[in-house]
């Protein structure tokens, strides 16, 4: 490296300038984001068999299956 130590950029947040980023409400989406499970996913199915259990609904097994992923698959 040449031109000798050069100081760090101040970080963003820090000062209340206009220029300040607001990272607040990414935040806050990713949270709620993350209240529900994927769609399609394993969490997602066995929540859903749990709901179709409650409402009296025939419903497979659980097993070490459920919602695996198939190979072969795209």
């Amino acid at each position: 490296m040449t031109g000798g130590n050069m100081p760090l950029p101040k970080a963003l947040g820090t000062n209340e300038d206009s220029n300040a980023v607001d990272y607040v409400s990414k935040r806050d989406r990713m949270k709620k984001m993350r209240g529900k499970p994927l769609k399609k996913s394993r969490d997602w199915i066995i929540e859903k068999k749990e709901r179709r259990r409650r409402q009296g609904k025939d419903t497979r097994p659980d097993s070490k299956y459920t919602g695996r992923k198939r190979s072969g698959r795209f």
